[in-house]
């Protein structure tokens, strides 16, 4: 095995409802981690991550958020693709399927450990896309393994806040050119969710998207203090 000393997971939480399922996922894997790390309630999420590093001993770590259940073989199922394990590679993405728009999305992410603590600094952490150009700088690559592997769910029942929260974000990436699909195509899955099940929330993010999509306006790393206040003030312009 080319995995050195094991897998970790790290559970990267702010009290999400999901958050006990989140977590008996973690253990109750048919092949158990060789450590879990929890930090919960840290924020912005770059303070979360360095608060994380300084616990982990093995060479490899499997990150989670508190809104992700895993499958019960998703250790096993990672430990078994060999070339995720490469001396090359630094990092691979697995999927998680999505209730909430019923489809598959791209979400837990291993990382090689000796990596992120090298590469620390806020710039790195606060933005994936950073993290991964900075890696191809030395000769090391990110697989994309999440159309193949799915690992588990994302974004189970979750509350009004976390749906604002999730799609202002979106929306905030599409007007700053890093969408994460064509703007007609997020709107039409939306609208079809909202006709079929009559679910209030797929209102709530269309118009979090589209609030994201004009403001433009996001720290560079998720905060979860910066989303609870313009939750709020978003909140007294409607009338749902």
């Amino acid at each position: 095995m080319k995995w050195a000393n094991g897998i970790e997971c790290v559970i990267k939480s702010v009290n999400e409802p999901q958050l006990d399922r989140c977590c008996e996922s973690v253990y109750a894997q048919t092949v158990k981690f060789k450590n879990v790390v929890h930090i919960n309630g840290i924020s912005p999420e770059s303070k979360a991550v360095n608060t994380a590093i300084k616990h982990l001993s093995c060479e490899w770590s499997l990150w989670v958020d508190g809104d992700m259940i895993l499958y019960s073989d998703a250790h096993e199922k990672i430990l078994g693709i060999n070339k995720i394990f490469n001396v090359r590679v630094n990092e691979a993405r697995f999927g998680l399927f999505d209730p909430f728009l019923g489809k598959d999305i791209c979400c837990c992410i291993l990382r090689k450990n000796s990596f992120l603590t090298k590469f620390k600094s806020k710039n790195v952490l606060d933005n994936d896309a950073k993290l991964v150009l900075d890696m191809k700088r030395h000769g090391r690559s990110s697989l994309n393994l999440w159309k193949k592997v799915i690992v588990g769910t994302h974004f189970d029942s979750p509350t009004d806040f976390q749906v604002f929260s999730r799609f202002y974000s979106r929306g905030v990436k599409y007007a700053i050119g890093h969408p994460s699909g064509p703007y007609s195509d997020i709107l039409n899955v939306l609208n079809n969710k909202y006709a079929s099940t009559n679910n209030k929330q797929y209102i709530i993010a269309k118009e979090a998207f589209e609030f994201g999509r004009k403001t433009g306006n996001y720290p560079t790393s998720h905060d979860i203090l910066f989303d609870k206040k313009l939750y709020a003030e978003w909140k007294m312009t409607r009338s749902l």
